[in-house]
């Protein structure tokens, strides 16, 4: 039979205990669907929190827990309201444990006047208390009540025939204390449920915030994306994927009440945009959320997406530059012998100069070699690395207004000198000396 049926009341009806046990299995039901109905995910801890001086003589103390477990029994543990509820550590020898709370899968009351338990485990322990009438405080009645049967269990605790909710997994360090793996999560209801996951979600958030801060210097005097390179506007639309998932996490930090499988997917759907852009390989295959056994479900996601996202900056062209030193003199950034070997360079000028006379000129008074060698061509008047002006450009070369284009030579003597230090420096002579120029590096196809 369905604990769903409903319970008549009509006039007549002698009413028994069996009345009311039918209508408490009937509004338990109702509630567990309606929580099952409304979220796949409905159970896990909403708060949690225990004794840290214990803690440090090796006793997990409870100090406060909220939560759901699986079949939809709803549990408020206060320790100054409640009976001490605490687990002696050091009695499981291990190196590692696990704390989960437990009840009875029945539903069976302790201590009920009249009854007797018959040596089973009960979810229920009865106490009696006086209430008031709500209306009229000075009557009173002895009414009895129950409250959970909770208790504390370890990984080789027996767990038959109980609703299990695992809390926190505690590592015992070398000095012999007792530390939270934080790499494992109970199941959770909120973000905030547990510290060390909202610790998490800012951990990815600030992530974000850093790869978005290097993206606005990058973006500095690039104004109209309707000029951008294809390798631009490829990190235009990975930057705007980042951008979206970043707002939401920021709302997460805010309103923490979300539920974590929320998180997950916004993590998933980054994952993804990333996978697309730098390790095919992973499309379709983002990890699974599993909220009973949380154990790697964020840490490798989060991990994944790290991963990636140092692709992103460990790309050969990452941070290659040219840095002004004086009039007419440059120097490159740090390069490495990867980009040097396997990269083309090109030089974008702007000469300040009216018509294209220079473009010719230009070759012959700019000087390119490794920055030891610069002062001796130029002493000597003897070449560089050949520079060469180019008119089609690469499609991943971004076209500036008033500039043009020139391409070092790297299967030159000169450039293996410039490969070895990593480095190499410009000056450009004559009418020249004012010019302002961009170095810009295009992997091969």
């Amino acid at each position: 039979m369905s604990d769903l049926n409903k319970v008549v009341w009509a006039e007549g009806v002698f009413v028994g205990q069996q009345h009311f046990q039918a209508w408490d299995r009937q509004v338990r039901a109702s509630s567990f669907f309606d929580k099952k109905s409304y979220h796949p995910f409905y159970w896990g801890v909403v708060s949690l929190s225990w004794s840290e001086v214990s803690l440090r003589d090796g006793r997990f103390e409870l100090q406060k827990l909220q939560a759901v477990f699986p079949d939809g029994q709803v549990i408020d543990y206060q320790r100054d309201q409640e009976e001490p509820l605490f687990l002696d550590l050091n009695q499981n020898g291990q190196q590692e444990v696990t704390v989960s709370v437990a009840l009875a899968s029945n539903h069976f009351v302790e201590g009920a006047a009249g009854y007797t338990s018959n040596g089973r485990l009960s979810r229920w322990m009865a106490f009696y208390k006086d209430l008031p009438d709500e209306c009229d405080s000075a009557r009173t009645r002895e009414v009895m009540l129950a409250k959970p049967n909770l208790r504390l269990l370890t990984d080789l605790d027996a767990k038959d025939q109980m609703q299990v909710l695992p809390l926190v997994r505690f590592q015992k360090q070398y000095d012999g204390e007792y530390r939270v793996s934080t790499d494992v999560f109970p199941p959770c209801l909120h973000i905030n449920s547990v510290p060390w996951l909202y610790e998490l979600l800012q951990n990815t958030t600030d992530m974000l915030t850093n790869f978005q801060r290097d993206y606005r210097k990058q973006r500095q005097g690039m104004t109209d994306p309707s000029g951008f390179s294809s390798a631009e506007l490829s990190d235009l639309m990975l930057h705007r994927d980042i951008a979206e998932v970043k707002c939401v996490l920021d709302q997460y930090l805010s309103v923490p009440q979300h539920h974590p499988f929320e998180f997950f997917q916004k993590l998933t759907g980054l994952h993804q945009s990333l996978a697309l852009f730098f390790n095919p390989e992973n499309l379709g295959n983002a990890p699974a959320y599993h909220h009973g056994t949380t154990e790697n479900t964020f840490q490798t996601i989060v991990s994944e997406i790290r991963t990636m996202l140092s692709l992103k900056q460990e790309r050969p062209e990452a941070g290659i530059g040219l840095n002004q030193l004086s009039a007419g003199r440059f120097e490159s950034t740090k390069i490495s012998s990867q980009a040097l070997e396997t990269m083309s360079f090109f030089i974008a000028v702007d000469a300040h100069q009216d018509g294209v006379d220079w473009i010719a000129r230009f070759p012959g008074l700019c000087k390119v070699s490794a920055p030891e060698q610069l002062e001796t061509l130029i002493a000597s008047g003897l070449p560089g690395v050949p520079v060469q002006h180019v008119q089609r450009v690469p499609s991943k070369v971004r076209i500036r207004s008033g500039y043009e284009y020139f391409q070092l030579n790297t299967m030159s003597e000169m450039w293996r000198e410039i490969v070895r230090v990593g480095q190499f420096s410009v000056f450009c002579m004559g009418d020249f000396a004012d010019v302002s120029l961009e170095l810009i590096a295009v992997e091969e196809s």
